[in-house]
């Protein structure tokens, strides 16, 4: 699941926008790092583990 969730947060909009508007709205390449670090961040803000675990 959280492979799937990861996938579409770096995925759905760009593509979304390309499929639904055309040629003219694929990002550029620095706008798709952008989003995708932007994914990233919003992925591990989610699923980072709050506290260590005991050894």
């Amino acid at each position: 699941m959280a492979a799937a969730q990861f996938n579409w947060l770096v995925m759905a909009g760009p593509l979304n926008e390309a499929m639904l508007l055309g040629d003219a709205a694929v990002p550029t390449p620095s706008a798709l790092r952008r989003h995708a670090a932007e994914g990233v961040r919003v992925f591990l803000a989610a699923h980072r583990p709050t506290r260590l675990p005991r050894v």
